[in-house]
């Protein structure tokens, strides 16, 4: 009769605890990579952040070379004129006005606001309230038009600026000078989209 050395038992103990550890060694290897795959997902998306926001700038910033200057005309009321200022600034010292038709040079530098105006007064450069520049020359309209759309139209204040009262359709304004996508009217701005004859 052969006699065992180990017991059924033992063996089976010693099986369980290598199990245990094989399972305790496959969580740790799962919770490895959970934190490398986490730690992935952050640089990846840190990654596509970067990428993201160059992609913004390069599409807001200008694409003009360096030194080369661009025609662009002041819209503004009848009468009225636009302060050309030392620095992109409100409070900036005034330098020169403007009346609406005057054409001017830009480098197209924007700022706070402002557009950067090349040669325009004794001191050199100057800026100007982009809500006043447009960058195709306006024509002379001096004519009655009727507000068309949809809905309610927005008169505002300078382009793309503040809403000065709203307009509903059928109404009739006077359009003193017509730019492109911009009207200046005795309402206020409004686009071209919504006047008709």
């Amino acid at each position: 009769m052969t006699r065992q050395c180990c017991s059924t038992d033992g063996q089976e103990r010693t099986n369980d605890m290598r199990n245990r550890s094989n399972y305790s060694n496959t969580e740790t290897w799962k919770r490895k990579d959970r934190l490398l795959m986490g730690w992935g997902m952050f640089a990846l998306g840190a990654f596509f952040g970067v990428v993201i926001v160059m992609i913004v700038l390069m599409l807001t910033s200008p694409a003009y070379a360096d030194g080369e200057t661009y025609d662009c005309w002041v819209l503004c009321q009848p009468g009225d004129y636009v302060n050309i200022r030392r620095s992109a600034s409100k409070r900036s010292e005034i330098t020169g006005y403007a009346t609406s038709g005057m054409k001017f040079e830009t480098d197209w530098v924007e700022k706070n606001g402002f557009i950067h105006l090349v040669g325009v007064t004794e001191y050199g450069d100057g800026w100007i309230h982009k809500g006043y520049v447009v960058f195709y020359e306006p024509e002379e309209a001096d004519r009655e038009m009727v507000i068309t759309g949809k809905g309610r139209v927005a008169a505002r204040k300078t382009i793309d600026g503040d809403r000065r009262k709203w307009l509903k359709p059928g109404d009739r304004v006077t359009v003193y000078r017509i730019s492109d996508e911009w009207a200046v009217t005795s309402a206020g701005f409004i686009r071209t989209d919504f006047l008709g004859e």
